[in-house]
């Protein structure tokens, strides 16, 4: 994309490495946050805006075609897998459950996808706090998160469901998805 001749942006740190950040914004990659989009569509409108992996809500993308500017998308093909799943059974009408952590930028684009109609939980202790559970509930986690916790969680939960779900010859009351990232764990 900067080859191209044109401005590259990435919307937030590529990755969770300042070194690297460093050495990219140093080839000219640009860090921006959201607030800078209608800037950068006023001032320069042919640069690219690079999503970063951990992906953005439908608002973020809806934003950027109103302002007319051109997105590459390099979310992760597993975030993208976990956020067409969310939707899913969002609109299915299941309670959402998310392991993970609020202000994180894959949970904020998780959230996005459910317009924020989910619980989400950063720990077993967090999981013991909910209260609601009489509907038919999925459970899935936040690609980077600890997977023997997701587990243990998924256990707990799974005593906790009022609502059987048809799984067919598995006995869970719930309906869990371990969507850790294989290559993290």
């Amino acid at each position: 994309a900067k080859d191209s001749g044109k401005n590259t942006y990435i919307l937030g740190h590529i990755i969770h490495n300042p070194k690297e950040i460093s050495r990219l914004e140093d080839k000219g990659l640009k860090t921006i946050s959201h607030s800078d989009l209608e800037e950068i569509a006023k001032k320069d409108k042919d640069a690219n805006i690079i999503i970063r992996a951990h992906g953005e809500p439908p608002s973020t993308y809806q934003k950027s075609a109103e302002l007319g500017l051109k997105i590459i998308d390099a979310t992760c093909p597993l975030v993208t897998n976990l956020q067409n799943r969310v939707r899913k059974y969002y609109e299915l009408g299941y309670q959402i459950i998310i392991f993970g952590k609020r202000d994180h930028a894959e949970v904020i684009g998780l959230r996005g996808v459910c317009n924020d109609e989910c619980i989400i939980i950063k720990s077993f202790e967090e999981a013991k706090q909910i209260t609601q559970f009489d509907r038919k509930t999925v459970f899935m986690s936040q690609t980077t998160m600890d997977k023997q916790v997701f587990h243990q969680i998924k256990e707990y939960l799974n005593t906790k469901i009022n609502d059987m779900i048809d799984l067919g010859s598995l006995d869970d009351k719930l309906l869990g998805r371990d969507t850790t990232c294989r290559a993290v764990t």
